[in-house]
């Protein structure tokens, strides 16, 4: 769990991260078919859920090669993120990379 990015229980509007595969992961797919790895990002407010996101990394021959920004602005305002890796097996690995998760201060909405 990613918790809190700014302030202990400080609320935040969340507008967008950059997530990318890890190294790992883009070398471990080998582009089967069946071959899948999301992340799904929720965002809550005071222990209440607003909303989640999933971001496809690895679609069958598909896989995110580079950094993807992702709109979290449907989430709202938040104080927690969440992220959680979904994969078809328990071998898979589950690693990926968050960078610049950008903010809109309290006072702005």
């Amino acid at each position: 769990d990613l918790v809190r990015s700014r302030g202990l229980g400080d609320v935040y509007k969340r507008q967008h991260l950059y997530i990318a595969n890890s190294t790992w992961v883009y070398n471990y797919f080998t582009g089967a078919d069946s071959d899948s790895f999301q992340v799904k990002i929720t965002g809550s407010l005071g222990g209440v859920e607003k909303g989640s996101i999933t971001e496809t990394l690895v679609a069958g021959k598909s896989k995110l090669s580079g950094w993807r920004k992702v709109d979290l602005s449907s989430l709202g305002a938040v104080d927690k993120l969440v992220f959680k890796a979904v994969c078809d097996y328990l071998a898979d690995p589950t690693y990926f990379c968050v960078d610049e998760i950008g903010l809109l201060k309290p006072d702005a909405m």
